[in-house]
């Protein structure tokens, strides 16, 4: 079967691309509409291909200057290139959408793989259980809403992310995260040589960050919690930071709480160190057996509750 063109001024609806190696070639100013692509079919867009769908075997190449809307892969590909576009991709079946330096907003990942390389970017991109996005050196990632079942594998950048109950983003050696907000359940990975800033754990969120890794200006609310075996700077709490061996905590701030519990304050564990920690009148620090703490500033410490008289000052536990 010889290649099939959709010239431009022209509009194309129904088509069925089958294989072996056949194509359609949709060039600058042609569209296509509710086309299917089966069994190694290709589609090569310029233009612009509206509600393709894409089987096993089946692939939609959006080039530059091309824009994709709608597209259903079901077990399908989607490859967009530098000067590409994809609107409302959908992923199922273990389909694929691999962004070479093209763009991609709005896609949602049901059971697949958003793959981000060099120059490409995701935006408001929804990934539930099955799903993956995963992102290499120079991909970025925008938005990403990551649920029960999903992950988002940060090699790139990823900025507002927001990783909700079963959620998690793994951000992996010479990746970064921004903004992020973990909500209960959810659970942000910060790898060695990894670096997440401005987090915001949320009531049963977790942030883990491990040896080698780095977190900056992160706020852990009430009831949230982070675990440091890496390095945390400029963190503000009002839920718990366990410092764990091998992990500093520098310029910690613990804030007031209406009531003194384990769920909140900092907890420095053997081989664990907090530097120039900040705490109000509510503040609590714990230096178990082999932890330690150097410069820790207590603010207005007789503030402290009634029959608290230590509230306030760091605490040694054997």
């Amino acid at each position: 079967m010889s290649a099939i063109t959709v010239s431009t001024g022209q509009t194309s609806s129904g088509l069925v691309i089958s294989g072996p190696d056949p194509s359609l070639i949709v060039q600058a100013g042609g569209t296509i509409v509710n086309t299917l692509v089966v069994n190694g079919g290709i589609d090569s867009v310029q233009g612009v291909a509206n509600t393709t769908t894409a089987v096993t075997g089946g692939i939609e190449e959006v080039a530059s200057g091309g824009v994709a809307n709608g597209t259903l892969l079901v077990g399908g590909t989607l490859l967009i290139s530098s000067g590409g576009t994809g609107h409302s991709a959908t992923v199922r079946a273990n389909g694929l959408v691999f962004l070479s330096g093209g763009t991609a907003s709005n896609t949602f990942v049901y059971s697949g793989l958003l793959a981000v390389s060099a120059g490409g970017t995701a935006s408001s991109t929804t990934v539930s259980s099955g799903g993956v996005v995963s992102l290499t050196s120079g991909g970025a990632a925008n938005g990403t809403k990551v649920f029960a079942g999903g992950k988002l594998e940060n090699g790139g950048t990823t900025t507002s992310s927001v990783l909700s109950s079963g959620g998690e983003e793994d951000v992996l050696s010479g990746g970064a995260t921004n903004s992020a907000t973990v909500s209960s359940g959810g659970n942000l990975v910060v790898a060695s040589g990894g670096l997440a800033s401005r987090t915001t754990i949320q009531s049963g969120g977790v942030l883990t960050v491990s040896a080698g890794g780095t977190t900056s200006v992160t706020t852990v609310s009430a009831g949230g919690q982070e675990y440091v075996a890496g390095i945390d700077i400029d963190a503000t709490a009002a839920g718990r930071i366990d410092v764990l061996a091998g992990g500093v905590l520098s310029r910690a701030h613990t804030r007031s709480a209406t009531n003194i519990s384990s769920a909140y304050g900092i907890y420095v564990s053997s081989g664990g160190l907090t530097k120039m920690a900040n705490m109000d009148a509510f503040g609590q620090e714990f230096i178990l057996s082999g932890g330690s703490a150097t410069n820790t500033n207590v603010t207005n410490a007789e503030a402290g509750l009634p029959g608290n008289p230590k509230n306030g000052v760091p605490r040694m536990r054997p």
